[in-house]
């Protein structure tokens, strides 16, 4: 690869907004809207409308899953085929997901959107995901671009305006072994992003901004033109004159000035491209963007489009999913430096074309437009305030009760429950209580919860509670916590007077970090929390045996507050995840840095291949305990072009683009 061409200037943005139609919101309390279980497989154990985890205004879907550990899918769809009869100028179908932070869900658990043009047909189109892949504890837009349906097939042609006639999202667990687990993830705003869209380049006079960014020794050339359809407004013209994979590709873009473009909030790159007839199948165009100077790629790369792939002789769009691009580093929290269009301005961006050795092409490739989609749906809305949902019960580890126990001084049980009578339906706390005996005493608590996160403590505790008709009068619910101090802080109330029957009660414990201040509260050792319903002395004579539920149990003044998640060693303090860095330098000459992080000890390998799939190197090949390493790939002995590295690690797997250039 040459060195890149000298910065551009003059890069023209022709302004607009971009446009949504949201197909699902789950805003009414207690429907899930146009969907319904796809009732097949087992996977899902429920699914139901909840509060947003994040926000208890907005209303979302939970979904309950249930893995066996014989591999199994599930999927939601709408309740009746061929509600979108229209999707004409949509780009993209999102979903925004939500898994909680402390969730141990399966890494290799793939999350799917699927959708079918025509109604019962069999044309199935799918963009999957893997849960690893997807941020914890923020809500997070999983987008397929739809336009990939519209190949050959007038029948499933969406750029003539057809609709869907099935349309979901699914999970799959055949790739997760033989992994038991039960949990909940949420979901929201399902939405078709159509475009309006801001044009970075539409070619009708000149190329702009944009030339040849790189060559490789392929003799080509980037010149404006008329269309190759008749098109009036002209295109800009990639001709490529002895096109082979030998020298790795070459690339068609731009390198804005100054500090680039600003895709904050920018769902997608766009590029509508035509091919002749003749462009090989075995031939790939990629597109790409980097948000740095340097020249680091994304964690995902370039997207890759096989010309087998591509429909000849028509206008097509090509994406490159700028959020997908920014993933969130599951551990810090935080951006990869190598690629965040929402904090950082777009430095560079283009299509690459690459062949295979066997194959030479010559012919013209034309772009019509290079647009960046708006994503004007917005993830549901966090809570301004610092909020931990200590529990909710939603997620099935250790048995669903979320460290919630009967201590010995009471009476009764506690286990989760699938509530889908009372006015919030979703998973609770169900207590079986029991007052025969002569002192009659239920209680729900948890030890060790966390009241401080560095410099902010708790200043608030909330609980919903609910109580059946059947239960008698005056008996005392308490809702306590004791933060080490001596006493404990609690508030108490009636039943049958500040405590309703048949309904759901909020407690709260309010003023934390006042009481705190005069030693009532001490938020520097972890607490016990808990509720106890009891009758005052001379306690009641009514028996009474049944049920009450609990859920909801939330902190205000932090955030997520949790220990190491189950299932994940922790090593010196250390949590790991398996994890493959992005390669420096990259592009390299001769020799790169591969860093990469091991969860578990494990059989780790760590292999090299060429643009064919052949492997041409094995870097690592044994086993290793948790814990960071990094390993030097010396590439003196090979040509230039572009290589992948994959690793595979105690069921993970993952694939990464490099850059010889010599």
């Amino acid at each position: 690869m040459k060195k890149i061409l000298p910065v551009l200037v003059g890069l023209f943005l022709f302004g607009s907004t971009g446009s949504a139609q949201v197909l699902e919101g789950f805003g009414t309390k207690g429907s899930l809207g146009i969907f319904k279980d796809a009732g097949w497989g087992t996977l899902t154990d429920s699914i139901y409308q909840t509060t947003d985890p994040t926000n208890s205004a907005n209303g979302v879907m939970g979904v309950a899953l249930d893995l066996k550990g014989t591999g199994d899918k599930n999927a939601i769809r709408p309740v009746s085929q061929g509600l979108i009869t229209n999707t004409k100028g949509a780009l993209y179908l999102t979903y925004w997901v939500y898994i909680p932070a402390n969730s141990d869900i399966p890494d290799s658990l793939t999350i799917g959107l699927w959708w079918q043009v025509a109604v019962g047909s069999w044309q199935f189109n799918e963009t999957d995901f893997y849960a690893k892949d997807i941020p914890k504890g923020h809500w997070f837009p999983l987008s397929a671009p739809i336009m990939d349906s519209s190949i050959a097939d007038p029948a499933n042609d969406l750029l003539a305006g057809h609709g869907f006639g099935d349309f979901g999202l699914q999970w799959n667990s055949y790739s997760c072994g033989s992994a038991v687990w039960k949990g909940a993830i949420y979901v929201d705003s399902v939405s078709l992003i159509g475009a309006t869209p801001t044009v970075l380049g539409d070619f009708k006079t000149s190329l702009e901004s944009f030339s040849e960014q790189w060559n490789n020794g392929w003799k080509d050339s980037v010149y404006w033109n008329a269309g190759p359809i008749g098109d009036s407004s002209g295109v800009a013209v990639f001709e490529l004159k002895d096109g082979s994979a030998t020298t790795g590709g070459t690339a068609f873009g731009f390198q804005p000035s100054g500090n680039g473009i600003a895709a904050q909030g920018m769902n997608a790159l766009v590029f509508w491209v035509y091919v002749p007839a003749s462009f090989p199948d075995t031939f790939q165009i990629q597109t790409w963007a980097q948000s740095d100077p340097g020249w680091n790629w994304p964690p995902n790369g370039p997207r890759v489009y096989l010309g087998k792939n591509i429909p000849k002789e028509k206008w097509f769009p090509l994406y490159f999913d700028l959020a997908q691009a920014s993933l969130v580093d599951t551990v810090s929290g935080s951006f990869f430096n190598t690629f965040n269009n929402q904090g950082d301005n777009l430095r560079k961006l283009g299509i690459q074309v690459a062949g295979n050795d066997s194959v030479t092409w010559a012919g013209k490739i034309y772009i019509k437009d290079v647009s960046l989609v708006n994503q004007i749906v917005a993830a549901p809305k966090p809570l301004s305030t610092p909020v931990w949902v200590i529990a909710n019960f939603d997620s099935a580890t250790n048995g669903g009760r979320q460290g919630f126990y009967v201590p010995s001084w009471a009476t009764g049980s506690v286990k989760r429950y699938l509530d889908d009578a009372t006015t919030k339906p979703g998973f609770v706390l169900q207590g079986n209580a029991n007052f025969s005996p002569a002192t009659p005493k239920f209680a729900a608590v948890r030890d060790s919860v966390v009241m401080q996160k560095g410099d902010s403590i708790v200043t608030s505790l909330t609980c919903a509670l609910y109580l059946p008709v059947q239960m008698p009068n005056n008996a005392i619910v308490k809702f306590y916590v004791n933060g080490g101090a001596n006493d404990s802080v609690a508030v108490a109330d009636t039943v049958g007077k500040q405590i309703k029957h048949f309904k759901w009660n909020t407690l709260a414990i309010t003023k934390l970090d006042s009481l705190a201040g005069v030693g009532k509260f001490d938020p520097t050792k972890p607490a016990r929390i808990g509720v106890v319903i009891y009758y005052p002395a001379p306690y009641d004579t009514t028996n009474w045996t049944g049920s009450i539920e609990l859920d909801d149990v939330t902190a205000v003044g932090i955030w997520f507050a949790s220990g190491v998640p189950s299932g994940v060693k922790q090593t010196d303090g250390v949590v790991y995840q398996y994890r493959l860095y992005n390669n420096y330098p990259n592009p390299f000459n001769p020799s790169t840095k591969i860093k990469y992080d091991v969860k578990s000890d494990s059989k780790v390998q760590i292999r090299v291949f060429d643009i064919l799939g052949r492997e041409v190197a094995t870097l690592v090949n044994e086993k290793k305990a948790a814990g960071s390493y990094d390993v030097e790939f010396n590439a003196s002995t090979f040509s230039s072009g572009v290589y992948f590295v994959r690793m595979d690690a105690g069921g993970f797997v993952k694939t990464q683009r490099i850059m010889l250039l010599k």
